[in-house]
């Protein structure tokens, strides 16, 4: 019997035992398996009871695990972790109605009574019949009531709920309620919550190969999304820059749900080409922030530019553009250069301004300086409207140079094919010089250097 014994192998998903998942749903505080347990802002997961002990009435509390450096409102709502509540259950309901598994059983005992040690085997054999797995209960809990797969970066929302972290945030767009139970969520516990520490360590622990493949899964859909984007023909963006478009085109409509429904939630942004060409060469990368649905299908997005992009090759899919496309950051080599940066898509954009290197700034901070004083006498004197309706677009001036140099084109009033220059161009100092050019070339009209409008 023993030599039998010794040749049994089993998966490893049915060697997990109760006491293995018990080992991770315990209290923090504790460290006794959960009893309605709680989980935090921070991620971090303990007691009601616990919790209960260390409240006050003040908003902001050090978190109650020792090695968190979070703090907390513990004077809001509370509510249990459904999940780990209903897992910390099945574990106990199963570490007392079962008998170790064979590996556990003292062989020595188990050979004194062979009745009994076929009993052992006969009730912890996984997959005998009529009796489920040990890990079949637990991955039923383990899943996601918006997309129905198992959980992947879990988050537990304050009404105790737990979602995947993509599914939420997706679901967030379209409503601020948890899908669940209806309770209000704010932005904040959506756009950057804590992916749920205990419930990972039971991923982990139980299904090791899901978890593997659902990463494997995840990092492709990163990879073909880096080459392959939706494009959408419209404007001029900058990096860094916020971008409010209203989408009412069918094909449109439909590049926006299949974008919603991708983890990454981007697509690119191009100017319309000239001379027969559909589109310019080089575009932005825009991020959905949020998106507001109309009754009549049409819908408010909110974006965000990430970074520049080169277009590699395009078709058309249902209506829209799909392209691949390639990546482009400034290049530093360029930077101490002072020729002229060569005009890199010549059939939608003039050449570049003349400017004498001798008569800029030596460095960007002194350029940025220059620019800033140019919108600050706007601001101050010609035309304070102007850029306090900017300010509220476009947020305040940046200090650093490049993001400035995107959000002073983005500012400046000049034709968008004239700014696309500055898109191509792989320098801040080479922006920053065409952008001083211009303000230049704004300074030298009548109604500026007259001190401006005059108001009748």
């Amino acid at each position: 019997m023993l030599e039998q014994a010794s040749k049994l192998s089993y998966p490893a998903e049915y060697l997990l035992i109760p006491d293995d998942a018990l080992k991770i749903l315990v209290c923090s505080h504790c460290t006794e398996p959960f009893n309605q347990p709680v989980t935090l802002d921070c991620g971090n997961s303990l007691c009601l009871a616990c919790l209960s002990q260390i409240r006050n009435d003040t908003q902001k509390n050090p978190c109650a695990i020792a090695t968190c450096t979070a703090s907390h409102n513990y004077m809001r709502e509370i509510h249990v972790d459904v999940v780990l509540a209903e897992l910390t259950k099945i574990c106990l309901n199963e570490a007392e109605s079962t008998v170790p598994t064979i590996e556990e059983c003292d062989y020595n005992q188990s050979l004194q009574n062979e009745e009994g040690y076929s009993e052992c085997r006969a009730e912890r054999v996984p997959g005998s019949p009529g009796v489920p797995k040990f890990t079949d209960l637990l991955s039923t809990e383990m899943e996601c009531q918006i997309c129905y797969q198992t959980f992947f970066e879990p988050v537990t929302t304050i009404c105790g709920h737990t979602f995947c972290l993509g599914c939420l945030q997706r679901t967030y767009d379209h409503q601020d309620k948890c899908p669940m139970c209806r309770h209000q969520l704010t932005y904040d516990e959506v756009s950057h919550p804590c992916i749920n520490h205990t419930l990972t360590k039971m991923l982990h622990l139980c299904l090791p190969d899901v978890m593997m493949e659902r990463k494997r899964q995840l990092d492709l859909e990163i990879s073909q999304a880096t080459e392959e984007v939706p494009l959408f023909v419209c404007s001029l963006v900058f990096p860094g820059m916020p971008c409010h478009l209203h989408i009412f085109e069918p094909k449109y409509r439909l590049m926006i749900r299949r974008c919603m429904e991708s983890r990454l939630r981007q697509f690119g942004m191009l100017l319309p080409g000239k001379h027969g060409k559909p589109f310019v060469n080089y575009g932005t990368m825009l991020k959905i922030k949020s998106i507001e649905s109309l009754p009549d299908g049409r819908s408010i997005v909110q974006t965000v530019g990430l970074y520049r992009f080169k277009i590699k090759e395009h078709w058309n899919r249902d209506g829209y553009f799909i392209g691949k496309v390639e990546r482009i950051e400034d290049d530093p080599s360029m930077e101490n250069t002072t020729s002229e940066p060569p005009s890199v898509d010549s059939e939608n954009s003039s050449s570049l301004p003349s400017l004498v290197a001798e008569e800029s700034p030596a460095s960007p901070e002194e350029m940025v300086s220059i620019v800033k004083g140019f919108m600050n006498s706007l601001r101050n004197g010609s035309a304070p409207w102007l850029l306090q309706r900017l300010d509220s677009t476009y947020g305040d001036m940046p200090n650093e140079p490049e993001e400035f140099s995107f959000w002073a084109a983005s500012v400046i009033p000049i034709d968008e094919y004239e700014k696309y220059k500055l898109l191509t161009t792989t320098s801040t100092k080479l922006r920053l010089r065409m952008i001083v050019h211009w303000t230049e070339l704004f300074r030298e009209q009548w109604w500026f250097s007259r001190g401006g409008c005059a108001t009748m």
